[in-house]
């Protein structure tokens, strides 16, 4: 009896081992994990030392970039957020492809931004969980996962999408992937002209929009950033000729594609130039 009990107790000792080698995916871990959307954010909490949260995408969308963002709004948090992405192979087995964590001790919220490419249809895990599995916080934090878009044709001045003056469809768009560039031109018939772009960022986006104007022959007239839901208004006098009119993040590093925003020219008249300025 005493040899069964040690062979059992060696057996045991053998599996241990053995799931040890392959980490989280061994566990099980993914099995019950929260389903996300792409484009929807979802809250979660890291309620007890050791917690660890996981979720699940399927990435059905080859050859493109699947950006995950995890956020929190705590300052001064009892958590340091560590956010590590996962592929399932063709075995099954949990594989570990990136991950990230907020800086220890930091007085700023968590601010987390992991791009992963996706090669081929497949299913995709998320661990958020305390860097050293020593803390604990009822504060949210917020994931979301979105895919990078493709080139929509529009990315320099020879495809900018033509604008009217004065119309009253102002096309929308957005910054869909990493270094996304959007352009854009309209024809002035010589007098003052306001370029609008109104930005609805989505709660927490990373992307800050840069606006620049441009003459036919690529002198740059005006550049502007966004700040916040604002309006940006670029209010110029310009000569007969083409402009352009180029949209991308700033320092295109991010992308959102929820985010979106308006852009519009408009002519102004004397009588309204004068008014804006009294």
């Amino acid at each position: 009896m005493r040899n069964f009990l040690f062979l059992l107790c060696a057996l045991y000792m053998i599996v241990l081992a053995c799931s040890g080698s392959q980490g989280d995916s061994f566990l099980g871990l993914g099995t019950g994990a929260r389903e996300l959307t792409a484009g929807q954010r979802v809250s979660g909490t890291i309620g007890s030392q050791g917690d660890v949260d996981w979720y699940h995408y399927r990435a059905v969308e080859a050859n493109n970039v699947l950006q995950v963002r995890c956020t929190s709004e705590t300052l001064r948090s009892d958590v340091d957020l560590l956010v590590s992405i996962y592929q399932e192979d063709a075995y099954g087995d949990r594989v570990l492809v990136y991950a990230d964590h907020a800086p220890e001790d930091s007085v700023a919220p968590a601010d987390l931004t992991l791009n992963t490419y996706i090669d081929q249809p497949r299913d995709i895990y998320i661990s958020v969980r305390d860097l050293m599995d020593d803390d604990s916080s009822d504060n949210p934090y917020y994931i979301l996962v979105d895919f990078a878009g493709s080139p929509e044709g529009n990315e320099n001045f020879a495809q900018a999408t033509v604008l009217a003056a004065d119309s009253d469809d102002c096309p929308v768009d957005r910054i869909s992937f990493v270094g996304d560039i959007d352009c854009y031109t309209f024809t002035s018939t010589g007098g003052i002209y306001d370029v609008v772009v109104d930005f609805s960022p989505f709660p927490d986006t990373r992307v800050e929009l840069s606006i620049d104007l441009y003459s036919s022959s690529g002198e740059l007239i005006d550049s502007r950033r966004t700040s916040g839901d604002q309006a940006c208004h670029l209010l110029h006098w310009l000569g007969s000729g083409e402009y352009y009119i180029q949209i991308d993040d700033y320092g295109r590093d991010h992308f959102d594609n929820a985010s979106t925003y308006q852009v519009c020219v408009n002519s102004i008249s004397g009588n309204e130039e004068n008014e804006n300025d009294s």
